[in-house]
């Protein structure tokens, strides 16, 4: 890749390298409750079900009404994602700020 790739840690949307406070905490909870190596596909399936849950919850369980679970779907705000805050812009696509 030569000097262009020097300090990429990933070319995915993840990297257990992400040095923040947020990453080390979900490092530490997910090797305590897996005992397996962290990788980018755990932390997906970490963080969707966070948003799921969270929009469960914001409907009170009920989900099928879909268009009320929808709008809680893409009002989820998840602040302490390990690779950055993760939110719905409005058109419906899911940004982080890393």
């Amino acid at each position: 890749m030569g000097a262009v790739g020097d300090g990429v840690l990933s070319v995915n949307s993840y990297s257990v390298a992400l040095n923040t406070p947020e990453n080390a905490a979900y490092i530490a909870m997910a090797k305590k409750r897996t005992n397996r190596k962290i990788s980018g596909v755990m932390m997906d399936s970490y963080v969707g079900t966070k948003w799921a849950a969270n929009a469960i919850g914001a409907v009170k369980g009920d989900v099928k009404d879909n268009a009320k679970f929808t709008q809680a779907l893409r009002a989820v705000v998840i602040k302490d994602a390990p690779h950055g805050k993760l939110k719905i812009d409005k058109y419906g696509q899911a940004t982080q700020y890393m």
